[in-house]
C-alpha cells in the first residue's frame, strides 16, 4: 500500500499540462498499475482478514487518488488525438480490471461532442421542403463523423485487443451508449408505433445501425459482449413491436 502510494504522490508533484506531461504520465500510470494490480490481487486472496479491514479506508483513498489521474490523463489523450499516450492509458484500464472505465473516457471524451456536433446541425430547418433528416441520415452522419474524427484513434484501440484477452476497451458499446442516449432525448416521437411506415423505417435504420456500430468489435468475445451488453438492450427496448404489430397487422 505504502508502495503505491508514494508512487502516486510522485505523480502529484509531477503535475503539469501539455502534450508531452500528458505521455509522461501515462508512462508512470502504465508502471503504478502493475504495483497496483498486484496490491488489488493479494487484497483478494486477503478477504476476511482483520488487519486488510482497517486499510479499507486508506485504500479507498488510493483506488480514487488512481482512477482520477488515469481519467484525467485519458481525457487529455483523447482530446488530443494522441494515439501512443491513448494506448498505454487504455492498457492501463485493462490491466487492472477497468474496461468499462476507458469505454467511459472513450464516450465523454471522443463521441459524445461527435454526436451532440451532428444532432445539433440535424435539428437545423431543411433548406426544401421535405428535406429533414431522417434517423437514417443521422446515424450515417454520425458514424461518417466518427471515423472522419477518430477511425485512427479505433483502430489503435482495437489493435490491443486478442480474443483471448480477459478484460477489452469495447468502443462499439460506448457508441451505442452514448448514441442512444442522445437520441432518444432530443427525437423520441422516432419510436412511436403511431404511424405505422414511420415506426417501420426507423426500427430498421436503427438495427442497421447496430449492425455497423458492431463492425467496430476485432474479437468474437466482443462482439458477444456488444450485443448482451445493457446498451443494446436498453436500445431495442425503446422499439414496441408489440403495438406495432398489432396497428400494422
Amino acid at each position: 500500500v505504502s508502495k503505491v502510494e508514494k508512487l502516486l504522490g510522485e505523480m502529484d508533484l509531477a503535475a503539469g499540462d501539455g502534450e508531452d506531461q500528458t505521455d509522461s504520465r501515462s508512462q508512470q500510470l502504465e508502471r503504478v498499475s502493475s504495483e497496483y494490480s498486484r496490491l488489488k490481487y493479494y487484497l483478494s486472496k486477503g478477504k476476511g482478514l482483520k488487519f486488510l479491514g482497517n486499510l479499507e479506508g486508506q485504500l479507498r483513498t488510493l483506488d480514487d487518488k488512481f482512477f482520477a489521474l488515469l481519467d484525467s490523463c485519458a481525457g487529455a489523450a483523447f482530446e488530443n488525438r494522441h494515439l501512443p499516450t491513448i494506448q498505454r492509458c487504455i492498457n492501463t484500464y485493462n490491466s487492472v480490471g477497468s474496461p468499462k472505465a476507458a469505454e467511459s473516457a472513450f464516450r465523454q471524451a471522443i463521441v459524445r461532442p461527435i454526436v451532440a456536433q451532428v444532432l445539433l446541425s440535424s435539428a437545423e430547418p431543411p433548406s426544401q421542403p421535405g428535406g429533414g433528416k431522417t434517423i437514417g441520415d443521422v446515424y450515417a452522419r454520425v458514424l461518417g463523423e466518427i471515423e472522419a474524427q477518430a477511425g485512427d484513434v479505433i483502430r489503435g484501440i482495437n489493435s490491443q485487443v486478442s480474443d483471448g484477452q480477459g478484460t477489452s476497451c469495447n468502443v462499439a458499446v460506448a457508441i451505442v451508449a452514448e448514441v442512444d442516449k442522445a437520441v432518444a432525448a432530443s427525437r423520441p416521437n422516432i419510436y412511436s408505433p403511431g404511424i405505422p411506415e414511420a415506426f417501420h423505417a426507423n426500427y430498421h435504420a436503427s438495427v442497421d445501425f447496430l449492425k455497423r456500430v458492431e463492425a467496430h468489435c476485432p474479437s468474437q468475445s466482443l462482439q458477444r459482449e456488444f450485443q448482451d451488453s445493457e446498451a443494446v438492450r436498453t436500445f431495442l427496448q425503446r422499439w414496441n413491436l408489440t403495438v406495432y404489430h398489432s396497428l400494422r397487422y
